[in-house]
Parts: C-alpha cells; sequence; structure tokens
C-alpha cells in the first residue's frame, strides 16, 4: 500500500490485496428461494450481477451515478493483513456489500433504482448466455412472475427522509453468506466501527475485467483506491491488523451497533482506548430505545443470528460462535444496562438468557469469564 497521511482518508491496493478483491468478487455466492417452492438455486458472481445491475442504473435517466464501491465485512478482509488470497481457512467475512452511489432525485426514483436491482439478477437468472458464470439446480423457467423473483429475495428497502435517503436489496442466502446492492444518495453514517469503515472503489476493477480477460499479475493490475470513512487511513488499517474496536459518537449510532460490538468482542477484537467500555452504555441505552419492548428485543437478536449465525447447518463452530456471541451480549447488558429501568433490566437479561439456552452445545469463552474486572456467572437467577 501506498504510504497516506492522517489526513488522507484513501489509498491504493498492493498487488496481494487486489488478489483478494477479485477472490470476493468472483467466488459464486448461492441465492436460495424461501419457503417451500422448488425454485432453482442460483450461483452468482457478485461482479455478474454488479455488472447486470449497473447496466439498469444506467438506464434510468433521472439517475447519475457516481461510482460503485465494496463495502462491510468483505471490504474489511480485503484490506486486513491477517487473511491472504487464495488459502483455504473460511472466509473472513459473511456478507457482500456492493454500494452504488447516486444522485436521486426523490423517493419515486429511488423505488425505481431498487426495481433495477431486481431487474438485474432476473436478466442474469433468465439469460442463457451467463451459463458459463453462474449455476443453476433444477429447471429454469421461461418467465419468472413477481412471486418466484420474491422469494429469492430477503429484504427490500426504501428509507427516505431528511436525515438519510437510500434503498437496498438483499437477497437470500440459506448458509450465512448475504450478498446486497445499496444505493445511497444520503446516509447519516455509513459505518459503526473504524474497521468497517473501508469502502473499496471497484470501478477501476470493473473496466478492466470488462474489456480483457488478461489474469492479472505483480506487474499487471488495476489501481483499486480504497476510502476509510474513518478518516485517518492509518489509525483504521491499525485498528483492523491489530484488532481494535473503536468508535465515535456512539449515542447515534443506531440499535444494531450494540449485536456488532459483541460479535467483534467474540472475534478476538478488543478495545482500542481504555475508556471504550463506559460507551457500552451509550450503545445499551440506544439498543433499548430502538427496541423498547421485550418482543422487539426478541426478534432483533433472533434475525441478527440469522443473518451472522446461519443455524441450518449443523457445524459445531457455528453453533460455538453464535453461543459465544449471545453470552457475551449476556454479560455486556448485564454490566452496562443500568441505563434501563431496574424493572426492565431483568426482562431483558431473561430473554437474552433463553435464547443462549436454547442455543446447542453452548460455549462460553475463557476470556469472558469477567467484565471490565467483574466476575460474570453465566447461570443467573431472575426475579
Amino acid at each position: 500500500m501506498n504510504d497516506a497521511g492522517s489526513s488522507d482518508p484513501f489509498f491504493t491496493l498492493d498487488f496481494e490485496k487486489v488478489q483478494k478483491l477479485g477472490q470476493v468478487l468472483e467466488t459464486p455466492a448461492e441465492i436460495h428461494p424461501k419457503g417451500l417452492f422448488e425454485w432453482p438455486t442460483f450461483s452468482l458472481k457478485p461482479i455478474d450481477l454488479l455488472r447486470a445491475v449497473e447496466v439498469r442504473i444506467l438506464d434510468l435517466k433521472e439517475v447519475s451515478l457516481h461510482d460503485i464501491r465494496l463495502a462491510g465485512s468483505a471490504a474489511t478482509w480485503v484490506v486486513d493483513n491477517s487473511s491472504l488470497a487464495g488459502t483455504s481457512t473460511p472466509r473472513g467475512y459473511n456478507d457482500v456489500d456492493l454500494v452504488f452511489r447516486l444522485d436521486i432525485p426523490d423517493k419515486r426514483t429511488a423505488l425505481k433504482v431498487v426495481d433495477a436491482a431486481v431487474s438485474g439478477f432476473e436478466d442474469i437468472s433468465l439469460n442463457s448466455s451467463q451459463a458459463a458464470s453462474r449455476t443453476c439446480v433444477g429447471e429454469l423457467p421461461k418467465a419468472y412472475p413477481d412471486s418466484r423473483t420474491a422469494s429469492y429475495i430477503q429484504k427490500r428497502i426504501v428509507v427516505w427522509d431528511r436525515e438519510q435517503q437510500w434503498g437496498l436489496v438483499s437477497f437470500n442466502n440459506n448458509r450465512g453468506l448475504d450478498l446486497e446492492v445499496k444505493f445511497v444518495n444520503y446516509s447519516r453514517r455509513s459505518y459503526e466501527f473504524s474497521v468497517d469503515s473501508f469502502q473499496v472503489v471497484l470501478d477501476s476493477y470493473v473496466a478492466l475485467k470488462r474489456v480483457s480477460s488478461v489474469c492479472t499479475s505483480p506487474h499487471i493490475f488495476p489501481t483499486v483506491d480504497v476510502e476509510t470513512m474513518w478518516g485517518d487511513v492509518e489509525e483504521a488499517l491499525r485498528h483492523v491488523n491489530e484488532k481494535w474496536i473503536a468508535l465515535r459518537s456512539p449515542e447515534i449510532i443506531y440499535g444494531g451497533g450494540l449485536l456488532k460490538y459483541c460479535k467483534l468482542l467474540v472475534q478476538g477484537y478488543r478495545p482500542a482506548y481504555p475508556d471504550l467500555r463506559k460507551m457500552e452504555r451509550y450503545m445499551c441505552s440506544r439498543f433499548f430505545i430502538d427496541f423498547p419492548t421485550a418482543r422487539e428485543v426478541s426478534r432483533k437478536v433472533h434475525m441478527y443470528l440469522e443473518t451472522h449465525y446461519r443455524q441450518r447447518s449443523t457445524n459445531y463452530t457455528v453453533a460455538s460462535l453464535a453461543s459465544a456471541f449471545l453470552w457475551t451480549l449476556l454479560q455486556v447488558v448485564a454490566m452496562s444496562g443500568e441505563c434501563l429501568p431496574s424493572s426492565v433490566q431483568p426482562d431483558m437479561l431473561r430473554i437474552i438468557h433463553g435464547i443462549a439456552s436454547d442455543i446447542e452445545k453452548p460455549y462460553v469463552p475463557s476470556h469472558m469469564a469477567s467484565v471490565n474486572g467483574h466476575p460474570i456467572t453465566v447461570e443467573m437467577t431472575f426475579i
């Protein structure tokens, strides 16, 4: 990577990191139908979906495309020095977030943009010319009625208000590798922690692949820039490589930030600053503001487990990580949830404890035996 001053939010990927980027974009991701329908399962390369959606976006005359980026855990994995492309180790990411930065004039157009992502998927799934880059289980129908297309979509969202304007289509995957296409006109905050603040600008990589089938080499590879929304490149990269957790303005992080924080703890990350533990109180407070009832807490936690610790596999490691996540969440809320009314905290702890107890082969990591120096007893009694 090039040397970057702390005031410059951009840096350039070296050849090894470009190889990792290629692995993310060109490794097929399965898209499964939901429910009991016997529709085919598609295996699509993210770069193929990106191209198809881009074509549809460019057809919308009222929309201007700035660039296309890779964000989320896949972008963090690309810039991380601790993992190499082409290894047999498990993926260090569980989602592929493709972000189209656009000028969108109004909500009506935003709805058209979201429809464009769905149309791009249909173009690939129904076009036999794409057979070389996707496989399909089952017979392909000649046309996809809306109900069939909808069976492949996990989420379809448009948010349009004064604070944020964006849309999202997430395609269904039963094994925990989510493929998402996001369209951003304006977003109040595009990251939660420094380690997930990276956005890889894909335009040069996609342009090269569009005009050439030449394999990249240390002497021939595209110049790919990365922007960290954290602002300080060297600090953000240090946090990734040394597994540190840092955040700014925790009071404006949405409630799901608490769950992401606990997930990072389970992955071996540690607070970058001594006082970060105090910020747990802000995250707990925001979580229970956004999810104030027992039903909403239960639903949010179950949805997070479904997305990040998919339980449709009998893999012991997956179950262990899910259990570790829940016990970690339980401990953080127990120690930092004093923001909750005394009558509410026991109910919230009971909910989380119940979900954790339901996870097969529960596992409590030894490093979580205490929080902030205080011993934690997992077997809790509620009054």
